[in-house]
């Protein structure tokens, strides 16, 4: 798979970037989010997750947000008191947003998925890289390993704080998500 075009419904995340590889949980409470993840679980459970500039917007557009996210599963949805609902997501592949079709009643997107496999031109460079990545990773790791084992029982962050020898394709988001960084360098 090198890039397919695909239509699905998206939803606008407020601070937040899901990346592939990635399980979150997020509330959704606009009447356009919630309507996005329903019909989502309608058709396959795909749903494009993609930040918005200025989370304050109520009713983002196109220009409005960024054009790099996720296809994402969605794993399980829970209503909440308040009109709210609960999502948890799974990253599944890189995406761009191409077009946005209509803003009403839910946004719903053309969507350029990318290839899974990361194309590597140098494979010196590409494994010096992972093994930075993996250092770093675990220096994080050690210093706050008793709340890693609450919050991530089972993810290569956790996997690499045990000393197993773990993917970077699995390693980069992960880790991308867990430090303190803003939304439009998490992107990149």
């Amino acid at each position: 798979m090198d890039t397919m075009i695909m239509k699905m419904p998206a939803v606008a995340l407020r601070g937040m970037v899901i990346l592939p590889g990635m399980v979150a949980h997020f509330d959704v409470s606009r009447a356009k989010s919630i309507k996005a993840v329903e019909e989502a679980m309608m058709d396959e459970q795909k749903i494009f997750l993609v930040a918005q500039k200025d989370p304050d917007e109520e009713d983002p557009k196109q220009e409005d947000l960024y054009t790099a996210g996720a296809m994402a599963k969605v794993k399980q949805i829970v209503k909440m008191p308040e009109n709210m609902v609960r999502v948890v997501a799974e990253g599944k592949f890189r995406a761009e947003l191409d077009e946005m079709i209509s803003v009403s009643p839910y946004l719903l997107t053309d969507v350029i998925i990318h290839d899974r496999e990361e194309k590597v031109e140098n494979e010196n460079e590409a494994e010096a890289m992972r093994r930075v990545l993996e250092e770093i990773v675990q220096k994080f790791t050690r210093k706050r390993k008793n709340s890693l084992k609450c919050i991530m029982p089972k993810t290569p962050l956790r996997l690499t704080y045990c000393n197993d020898k773990i993917d970077e394709s699995a390693l980069k988001p992960v880790a991308t998500g867990f430090f303190d960084i803003q939304t439009a360098k998490k992107r990149s």
